[in-house]
């Protein structure tokens, strides 16, 4: 708060020790981490996933003035930013970054997504092949975002290449864990920063996403984003109710097999689009495989 000035978190004096008021962290070339404003959007948008953070746990905690004030603040700041950084279609300077947190916090307006989205994409398919823009802070938020977008395709273009930037760069360059940065000769070869990956094998190739009203996957989504390229995924999940058991394929149609626990549900969406409730037991669900990649990438 005391670093706050006109709605918005702003730069605080730089210690002895390094600066710790950052944007984006080691993305790959030609991307400037500099920007101020892209490190003050990145920030600003961080601060809005806290205040959230915070309003629900306010809620879980019975503390709904709490709640509501955190609410608030997350709602003027979603105002603020979008007011400061817009412009022409992009905020800040129109990095991936900048464009995938606003949207993921929800800053952009909801007439105005479809063009942001899709300035998004041309960025992403700037050179052709999609390419990764971000470091440390954004691959996270971007995966997440596009995952959410159901382009789970761009995700596994970024992931099915040897070029810089990427983790096949990674293992052309015969490193045997992620790097700190898309150019392994630059940091530490040993480095947690580019493991997001992980993460959208889970949520966004297999499609299992916890519920935060349901804890522990008592109830838990399955939204399964085959690619091409990809026949088949499976994936296990220990839990307090017992062992989700998730297997597709892809062949003339994509076909899920998928056990359930007693004592938990799952709500599950088809890559055709179709949602169904499924109760605790073994299941098979299959549909039609088609194109549901978003329209005017370019």
């Amino acid at each position: 708060a005391a670093h706050t000035r006109d709605g918005l978190l702003r730069r605080w004096p730089d210690t002895d020790y390094r600066n710790w008021y950052l944007g984006d962290w080691l993305p790959p070339q030609p991307v400037d981490p500099a920007d101020e404003d892209s490190i003050t959007l990145v920030n600003n948008c961080f601060l809005v996933e806290c205040f959230d953070r915070a309003a629900a746990i306010a809620k879980v905690l019975g503390l709904p003035a709490d709640a509501k004030a955190h609410s608030g603040r997350a709602a003027a700041l979603r105002h603020r930013i979008h007011e400061v950084f817009y412009h022409d279609g992009i905020y800040a300077d129109g990095d991936q970054i900048d464009l995938a947190y606003p949207l993921l916090v929800e800053a952009v307006p909801h007439e105005m997504r479809p063009l942001v989205l899709k300035n998004l994409f041309r960025e992403i398919t700037r050179t052709g092949q999609p390419r990764i823009g971000t470091g440390l802070v954004g691959t996270g938020v971007l995966l997440e975002l596009l995952t959410a977008e159901g382009r789970c395709d761009l995700v596994a273009s970024m992931v099915d290449t040897d070029d810089y930037p990427g983790w096949g760069y990674m293992l052309a360059n015969h490193e045997t864990a992620t790097c700190e940065s898309w150019t392994p000769s630059n940091g530490s070869h040993v480095h947690n920063c580019f493991n997001q990956v992980n993460g959208w094998l889970i949520r966004g190739l297999i499609g299992l996403q916890p519920l935060a009203e349901a804890p522990g996957f008592r109830r838990f989504r399955l939204r399964p984003q085959p690619v091409p390229g990809v026949a088949w995924a499976e994936a296990e999940c220990q839990t307090a109710a017992g062992t989700i058991m998730i297997h597709w394929e892809c062949k003339d149609e994509f076909a899920l097999k998928l056990s359930v626990p007693d004592g938990a549900e799952a709500l599950v969406t088809l890559p055709d689009g179709n949602e169904c409730g499924v109760a605790a037991g073994q299941h098979r669900l299959s549909c039609r495989l088609g194109n549901n990649r978003a329209e005017n990438d370019q």
